[in-house]
């Protein structure tokens, strides 16, 4: 079998049917052939528990442990730590909404979410060439600023307009002719005569040579806790408490 009577916490699925079981104390184990056979694979993570698995759709599989998560974008044969902002918290359930953003459910302090939605937690994201991109800004909630990314596949005039809830436009952070490329954009939550906006739900739209590309929401808050990192990564955070 690969373990023996272990106590199974999580089990998930990837898109080649392999299954991975999470264990109370023995780490992952993994099975490519509909669970006749098990290995372990916990190569990176830390003897414990892990309560949650989750994997996403680009395949990769994020572990929810005693001390955190941890990500494996290999299958499973190794797995790096993801943990950015949450110090060491036991992370006992994992969900994933719509946009792609992780939730983390921590043993006592709250729920945790991602930075960047898991399509671009990797530094380096593959944009289609032929394909209008419109990121979710990181970070997300913020204060007092935000960067918004977004890819064009030719040379077209671009705007970038920030709206309000109800809908009335409060800034045009850009509006020129642009050539193919990648593009990222600042913005300090202000309006259009300079004042700083009241907090709340704001959206963002790319429009191109007339047409609505794509629009996403975000959420500008005074009630952000970013937590303390280690020095080796105090200049990213993978995670935020969500308090508002």
């Amino acid at each position: 079998m690969g373990y023996h009577n272990s106590t199974i916490l999580s089990l998930a699925i990837n898109h080649s049917g392999h299954i991975f079981a999470g264990t109370f104390f023995e780490g992952v184990f993994r099975s490519t052939n509909n669970g006749d056979n098990w290995i372990a694979i916990n190569n990176g993570l830390p003897a414990g528990s892990v309560s949650s698995l989750f994997v996403d759709t680009n395949g990769d599989i994020y572990g929810g442990t005693s001390v955190g998560v941890f990500r494996s974008t290999d299958n499973g044969n190794s797995w790096q730590e993801l943990n950015s902002g949450l110090i060491n918290i036991g992370v006992g359930s994992l969900a994933e909404n719509s946009n792609g953003f992780l939730f983390a459910g921590t043993r006592g302090s709250g729920v945790y979410k991602s930075t960047n939605p898991t399509e671009i937690l990797d530094p380096n994201p593959t944009i289609s060439a032929n394909k209008y991109r419109l990121f979710q800004n990181f970070p997300n909630p913020f204060n007092p600023s935000t960067t918004i990314r977004y890819y064009i596949p030719l040379r077209q005039r671009v705007s970038l307009l920030i709206y309000n809830v109800s809908g009335q436009l409060g800034r045009i952070l850009v509006n020129e002719l642009r050539s193919k490329g990648e593009y990222a954009e600042v913005w300090k939550g202000r309006d259009e005569q300079g004042r700083v906006v009241s907090n709340g739900i704001y959206f963002y739209s790319l429009k191109v040579d007339r047409k609505i590309i794509d629009t996403k929401k975000w959420c500008l808050s005074n009630k952000i806790a970013i937590y303390n990192t280690t020095a080796q990564n105090r200049h990213r955070k993978d995670w935020i408490k969500i308090n508002c």
